[in-house]
């Protein structure tokens, strides 16, 4: 098992230095994500297509703010978690300000956002205490049973699973069978054992079994469940179950598997703080145009 812990670690670790190295993506990742939000900044009109387009460069900086602190978390690095953190919180501000230009506009724009980065999003902030971003996230997650904001939930069961986990989190009974949903696999175990934890322990080593294949399946894009880049070795989903758990006055729970060894199971006990200009300015103009509703960042 440590043998095969210290490959994948050192695997996926070499894959996102060889990734974070292209300067194709660092230019288009990154460099013209900022050089665009410049432009629109500097554009004087404010309307629903320039917010979008401030959205989608927000997601390209969390995906490449992600790789680049996931590597310093998986080298040692102390600040690494604190970087993640300001990457996914990008995430959220983008999701944030795509919801609101949605709700503004037709009803068939409904159900462009993907259920996976919803998961993802609450999964971390649950994982590193960020209840804040949490309680946005699944309140906008449950909202989507009945508004459709989010798409994907019967694809796989990482996203599905969130949403019941979110749902017992917020203490809410959504009635599943009117909701489309994909079969739980793995997961299903998790609720089945929740108060036992010694068949948790069992049924959480599955479902890092589980993270790991569809870490690996990219050959499908769909079943790129935990993408990108450190997403395929953060045992956020387990994290986040010992949260809620921990919120429940259960006790902890130890689960030995590879995964939890990675130094992405390392998670802080507090969120870091995040003080930065960019998602300042953002969301300052966000809210101007859009109201209080854009909430829960820096």
């Amino acid at each position: 098992m440590a043998k095969i812990e210290k490959l994948r670690v050192k695997k996926t670790t070499e894959a996102i230095r060889t990734w974070t190295r292209k300067e194709a993506n660092r230019d288009g990742l990154r460099d013209d994500s900022l050089q665009d939000i410049n432009a629109i900044f500097a554009q004087s009109s404010r309307d629903d297509g320039s917010f979008a387009r401030l959205a989608v460069n927000l997601e390209f900086l969390h995906i490449w703010y992600a790789a680049v602190a996931g590597l310093q978390i998986l080298e040692g690095g102390q600040t690494g978690w604190q970087e993640f953190h300001r990457a996914v919180n990008y995430r959220m501000l983008g999701m944030q300000i795509t919801c609101e230009v949605i709700d503004r506009a037709a009803k068939e724009n409904k159900g462009s956002i993907l259920a996976n980065h919803a998961a993802l999003l609450l999964a971390h902030a649950l994982a590193i205490g960020d209840y804040g971003m949490a309680n946005w996230v699944a309140e906008r997650m449950l909202r989507s049973l009945s508004d459709d904001m989010f798409t994907g939930w019967d694809v796989m069961a990482f996203e599905p699973f969130m949403l019941k986990l979110c749902a017992r989190w917020k203490k809410e009974a959504p009635d599943w069978t009117k909701h489309k949903l994909a079969k739980l696999g793995p997961y299903q175990a998790v609720f089945d054992s929740w108060d036992s934890n010694a068949a948790l322990a069992e049924a959480l080593v599955r479902v890092c079994d589980y993270h790991i294949e569809y870490a690996d399946a990219r050959s499908d894009e769909y079943l790129d469940q935990f993408a990108p880049h450190p997403y395929d070795i953060y045992p956020l989903e387990i994290l986040a179950v010992f949260r809620v758990r921990e919120k429940e006055g259960l006790p902890s729970c130890s689960v030995d598997h590879p995964l939890m060894k990675s130094p992405l199971a390392d998670v802080p006990r507090s969120p870091p703080m995040v003080a930065d200009k960019l998602l300042h300015d953002v969301r300052s103009r966000a809210v101007e145009f859009f109201g209080e509703r854009i909430e829960g960042t820096p």
